[in-house]
């Protein structure tokens, strides 16, 4: 018997290490594909402060596995992290020059991966399979198994 969450965290994986062996992934080894995604949502919150905390609810991470991510990211050069006005212990998380150009490069490639996941599908296809993901998170949810 075939089990979802199994299929779905092998779809994951799969997705994870194509990206990681992609040239802009290679040529640029101090970066994965869960910190190209952080760079991307900072960059498109980039209007206002990204804190660790939102990092953590948007791919429903630990925090304390948020926090060794960015680590990790700040010592390779790709955030910088510095105090909001309005309260000194909070610090929000910032692009480098660096992750942005990375992700510059990347972009080219994500955007190539996307096509190719979808390649063979038609649209009412991709459309249950976003409604199909959407249920199963709703149930999870819903049971109180969210982290």
């Amino acid at each position: 018997m075939r089990r979802i969450g199994f299929e779905v965290r092998y779809l994951a994986n799969l997705i994870t290490k194509t990206l990681d062996n992609t040239p802009a992934f290679q040529k640029n080894k101090n970066i994965t594909g869960m910190q190209y995604f952080i760079i991307g949502y900072i960059f498109k919150n980039r209007e206002k402060d990204v804190l660790q905390k939102d990092i953590a609810k948007m791919y429903h991470m630990q925090k304390s596995t948020t926090s060794q991510i960015l680590d990790t990211m700040e010592k390779n050069g790709l955030i910088y992290r510095e105090d909001v006005e309005y309260d000194k212990r909070t610090k929000k998380v910032s692009l480098t020059d660096l992750a942005l150009v990375i992700k510059e490069e990347a972009k080219k490639e994500i955007t190539q991966l996307e096509a190719d996941m979808v390649q063979g599908l038609n649209e009412n296809e991709i459309e249950c399979f976003y409604k199909v993901i959407e249920k199963i998170k709703q149930n999870i949810k819903d049971k109180g198994k969210n982290i």
